[in-house]
């Protein structure tokens, strides 16, 4: 954890990228990204921080109702769009421990430490599963070069839902609020489990990513129903 702090603060002092050592893994983007629908997430990243005008936002949970409905792509571009601001680092986390798919945004390594690894105490340092990822070809004036990512990782023996209800999980989210101005978790959609509920509560706000013509209305209020039931701050709704 350590580490990183330093290499951060290095960073922000030379206004330059993370020097190389200490060094974090580096990884590029496998999928060309839609210049267009990031313009539309400024739009999404602008909503949002409008909203913060009594309190510091900082932590962003992007959800759905169920598989299939972008949620994952809407976190990774809600995460782009906020690079756009000058020196504002930003940090993708993904919890979605069943199905994880950051895989096939991000050249990881095929089993990459991660989330899990983390969270069931096979390593301690932040440095170990964090990602430092080169945003491809972005036109920006923010004078950020990269983004980070903290993948899922391998599953170990313990339950998802276990595991994202460890204590640890919220001291992790407490240190990346300390280095990262922005930290955006792709969550498990709700039709699932619980567990995007317990992750919103340790969320600032949460987002429902919805399919255009496709998710039906009923499941779209049940989904924003379970949310304020277990203390969700929601913030709207992106469709997709």
């Amino acid at each position: 954890m350590g580490d990183v702090y330093a290499a951060m603060m290095q960073m922000e002092q030379q206004t330059t990228a993370l020097p190389s050592t200490p060094q974090l893994s580096s990884v590029r983007f496998s999928k060309d990204l839609d210049l267009s629908r990031l313009e539309q997430f400024d739009a999404v990243r602008f909503q949002l921080l409008s909203r913060a005008c009594e309190q510091r936002l900082q932590t962003h949970l992007m959800t759905s109702t169920a598989t299939g409905e972008g949620r994952t792509t809407c976190a990774i571009y809600l995460g782009l769009a906020f690079t756009q601001m000058p020196q504002t680092r930003v940090l993708l986390i993904e919890t979605d421990l069943t199905s994880p798919s950051f895989d096939r945004w991000f050249d990881l390594p095929s089993e990459p430490a991660g989330l899990t690894a983390f969270l069931e105490g096979r390593v301690q340092n932040l440095d170990d599963i964090m990602y430092e990822v080169q945003l491809p070809g972005i036109e920006t004036e923010s004078n950020n070069l990269c983004i980070w990512v903290i993948p899922a990782g391998v599953m170990g023996k313990t339950p998802p839902s276990t595991l994202l209800t460890d204590p640890k999980l919220p001291i992790l989210l407490n240190r990346c609020k300390d280095l990262f101005d922005h930290v955006v978790l792709d969550s498990p959609p709700l039709n699932v489990n619980h567990d995007a509920c317990v992750l919103g509560r340790l969320c600032d706000e949460s987002v429902l990513a919805v399919a255009l013509h496709r998710t039906p209305g009923p499941d779209v209020d049940r989904a924003k129903a379970c949310l304020i039931k277990h203390g969700c701050e929601i913030a709207g709704v992106v469709l997709v």
